[in-house]
């Protein structure tokens, strides 16, 4: 007995060993493997603009548009706007039954279009300034005269282009003219509103508000929304600068430019980030694939599922943390990245989730509205009303006897 005993002990230690050097020859291999080509990934450092400069950035940039400012127009102004406009710019969520004040600009709007301005102001500020700084060097004679003329021209060559393409032109001009325009418009209109017009539920001073705040954040439902919205009697400006512009061509010029600007931001973000992805997608691509490796080996192993899925979760979102993956159901496919600094212990960017919850019907009876109108975005999913839910706590259709 002791005899056979021996013998199965070393044929299960020799088993067990056998098992063992695959597994280790697997470990060895895939190290070997990142260590060959984590050196590959220098190249991509020390080229992080990318082919033909792609990812480099703008000659001039725009940074500091303001956030969002339509949904704190809805909640302020949306009730009193018309179906049309209302419907499509704001969802039931943020509309409010609170009165605001009748002939006051809202001050949500005057932030934004303060931000708007200095944020396009901040190129040509800059860029003044370094003209200012060179052209000093070259009355005292620092540095390489011919050199420093170049650098003059070529700033001027750049900052040209971007005072034309959002009119920026003139010296009393704080923001982009069909959006100084616009503003202007909406600000006098607002304030030839009186109070009796207020009261009556007058929806051309609310529809006005509601699509500046549109322009403001470039949605490009502005356009066909201000040809056909009720607008203020008056709507066309007294400025000279804007030439007699009306209202809803102010409002369309202002909202393309604002959506060309907000695009330009988020492109640059975009590069920015892939030019930090680059600097360290070595370390990255090499971290990442030990702790795929590691948790290959513990999926090989028993009674370890529930274990090893919430281990896999808390390892992959940490990699998405650790990366600033962006989130991917940000408002309007906006470029987020998972928090807002590159410092690990950053506060993650805040979202609204929630809203994007669907709704299937409201007011379902012997009416139209089988489905929900403006769903991903409209109108907010009940998670309380038990069999109504999808019905709103309607009123019955047919009322019994």
């Amino acid at each position: 007995m002791a005899i056979d005993s021996t013998v199965g002990l070393g044929v299960g230690l020799a088993t067990e060993t056998a098992t063992k050097w695959p597994s280790l020859i697997e470990s060895l291999l895939a190290v070997a493997a990142i260590v060959a080509l984590l050196p590959l990934f220098e190249r991509l450092a020390a080229n992080d603009t990318g082919r033909d400069r792609r990812f480099a950035d703008a000659a001039v940039a725009i940074v500091g548009l303001p956030d969002p400012v339509l949904p704190a127009m809805c909640a302020s102004h949306g009730a009193r706007a018309e179906p049309l406009v209302r419907d499509r710019l704001c969802r039931r969520s943020e509309l409010r039954s609170g009165a605001a004040d009748a002939q006051a600009m809202p001050l949500a709007l005057i932030d934004a279009f303060t931000q708007a301005g200095l944020a396009f102001q901040r190129p040509l500020t800059d860029a003044e300034r370094h003209r200012a700084e060179l052209r000093l060097q070259q009355r005292e004679g620092l540095g390489d005269l011919l050199a420093l003329g170049n650098a003059i021209e070529s700033i001027d060559a750049e900052i040209q282009p971007y005072i034309e393409r959002y009119s920026l032109g003139g010296a009393d001009v704080v923001a982009p003219l069909p959006l100084a325009c616009a503003f202007d418009i909406a600000k006098a209109a607002n304030a030839r509103t009186d109070a009796l017009a207020f009261e009556r539920g007058d929806s051309a001073s609310a529809n006005a508000l509601l699509l500046l705040g549109a322009a403001l954040d470039g949605d490009g439902a502005t356009r066909a929304l201000a040809g056909a919205a009720l607008l203020p009697a008056s709507s066309r400006a007294a400025s000279r600068a804007c030439g007699g512009l009306g209202l809803a061509d102010a409002l369309s010029e202002a909202a393309a430019l604002m959506s060309e600007a907000r695009k330009a931001q988020a492109h640059a973000a975009k590069n920015e980030a892939m030019r930090a992805l680059l600097h360290t997608a070595g370390w990255q691509w090499a971290g990442w694939m030990l702790a795929g490796l590691v948790l290959l080996k513990l999926s090989r192993r028993r009674n370890v599922a529930l274990v090893g899925v919430a281990l896999a979760l808390g390892v992959w979102a940490s990699a998405a943390w650790i990366g600033r993956i962006p989130w991917p159901f940000s408002v309007d496919r906006a470029f987020e990245p998972a928090r807002s600094s590159s410092a690990l212990a950053g506060m993650p960017v805040p979202d609204d989730c929630g809203q994007r919850v669907v709704a299937v019907a409201e007011h379902v009876g012997f009416d139209h509205d089988v489905l929900a109108h403006h769903a991903l975005g409209r109108e907010a999913a009940p998670v309380h009303l038990g069999r109504d839910g999808l019905d709103h706590d309607a009123v019955p259709p047919v009322v019994a006897a």
